[in-house]
């Protein structure tokens, strides 16, 4: 239902749900609420770039799991147990669960806003929501399934992929490897230097930012989508849906793939 706001707004309520129908019909209800926000977030994000318009979503309000009351979400706060664990190995694994019998209509989404050390490796993993992690100058690896990743990293690897959501990744190091099944990858590498790994979409354009220091040897593929270069390359072959070259020095090997988009390679700092 779509109901006029001030000047050129409009808000449109969503009133059912027949995701949630769906999932309960298939006893999986515990994977129907996190996932809509996600979801519905990078669907509009598609809108907006292929429209050019300017369309926000946020949820006001919702239900647990189609929980009927209040009180039924108090209950499930109440049972909810967040922990921080420290294992022999030196690590530490922090995450959540129920602390007593889940109900058939509890569903919960716990977010973790963590600082430490720059220098200290990450391993994250979410299944409904984003990922935002910043000034990492250690090994990170981030998965998420429903959900946008937004990284910065200075260390040794970097490692990230989303099944739903984009990629959004600033990266000074040696090696990473990041995969969007559906959404688009940016990788801002403008202040690396040589740099080797992969960058892979299956439904999504992929965008890769260089400097005038970034060194490699690219192998761009893509299925259906043009491969967009404004970056000098040496030793070129170039086809329809293929473009091999190197960049800089070269060295290391990158590979770029798309199946369904575009590959874009833009210079940065003076580069093109």
């Amino acid at each position: 239902m779509v109901e006029p706001g001030e000047g050129d707004e409009a808000f449109l309520k969503h009133r059912d749900c027949p995701w949630y129908h769906w999932h309960k019909r298939l006893d999986i209800l515990e994977e129907d609420q996190p996932g809509c926000d996600p979801w519905f977030s990078t669907a509009v994000a598609e809108i907006n770039k292929t429209l050019g318009t300017n369309i926000k979503i946020e949820t006001q309000c919702s239900l647990p799991g189609g929980g009927p009351n209040e009180a039924t979400a108090e209950e499930a706060l109440a049972a909810i147990d967040v922990f921080a664990e420290s294992n022999a190995n030196g690590t530490a694994k922090i995450g959540w669960r129920w602390a007593s019998k889940k109900e058939e209509n509890w569903l919960a989404q716990v977010s973790f806003d963590i600082q430490g050390p720059a220098a200290i490796d990450l391993d994250a993993t979410t299944h409904n929501g984003a990922v935002n992690a910043q000034g990492l100058g250690g090994a990170v690896k981030v998965k998420s399934h429903n959900g946008a990743i937004t990284v910065a990293s200075t260390g040794r690897m970097l490692d990230a992929e989303v099944h739903n959501g984009e990629i959004s990744a600033t990266y000074t190091g040696d090696e990473l490897r990041l995969r969007a099944h559906n959404g688009r990858i940016v990788a801002d590498l403008a202040r690396c230097g040589a740099v080797s790994g992969s960058v892979e979409a299956h439904n999504g354009e992929v965008v890769i930012n260089v400097g005038d220091a970034t060194s490699t040897d690219v192998l761009c593929t893509t299925h259906s989508g043009p491969i967009n270069c404004d970056v000098p390359l040496r030793n070129v072959e170039k086809s329809k849906r293929k473009l091999t070259g190197t960049m800089g020095e070269g060295g290391g090997s990158l590979v770029v793939k798309t199946h369904n988009g575009q590959v874009q390679i833009k210079g940065v700092d003076g580069r093109s």
